[in-house]
């Protein structure tokens, strides 16, 4: 899922403040970049023992290409 704030940086109002969002799904990225979260995101859970399903965030400066994608943090 893409998070999309109406305006501005996706900040405490956007994510909490029906409307201001929009939740797009599949999110529109590059494929590159949607196989590397997919990479990076197994990895994430092999190397922290996860089991069963996992879910992890990233944040993408698109301008950076590759080099601008960031693992969050893994649930």
């Amino acid at each position: 899922t893409e998070l999309v704030p109406k305006s501005g940086f996706y900040d405490f109002d956007a994510k909490n403040t029906d409307g201001l969002t929009e939740h797009v799904c599949p999110a529109q990225i590059p494929k590159a970049i949607f196989d590397l979260c997919k990479h990076y995101a197994v990895q994430a859970h092999v190397l922290l023992g996860c089991h069963g399903t996992s879910r992890t965030d990233f944040r993408w400066v698109d301008e950076q290409g590759e080099e601008g994608l960031f693992v969050l943090e893994t649930n």
